[in-house]
């Protein structure tokens, strides 16, 4: 029924919304097909971006370059992220 999770391609009439809104506030035309991910739950969507950054990293031939958040508020120490940089990146 419709009080149920959509199916891991999204409602389709929630993502014309989605395109419709990139088309008019950003000026990008979005495919449907191959542009949207449409996630179930954040923690779905958070887990399919932890897990496909290195797959993507690895495709793209890029390093990444990873810092810590400390606590108590998770900032960056800027420190650490200048140190993170280098002439090539």
């Amino acid at each position: 029924g419709k009080n149920l999770y959509a199916g891991s391609f999204g409602v389709p009439q929630f993502n014309a919304v989605i395109a419709k809104n990139f088309k008019t506030k950003i000026a990008i035309d979005v495919n449907l097909e191959i542009h949207e991910t449409i996630t179930s739950s954040y923690n779905e969507a958070i887990t399919a971006n932890i897990l496909g950054l290195q797959a993507i990293a690895s495709m793209s031939s890029v390093i990444l370059k990873t810092i810590i958040l400390h606590t108590p508020n998770f900032a960056m120490q800027k420190e650490e992220l200048c140190a993170t940089f280098s002439s090539k990146t």
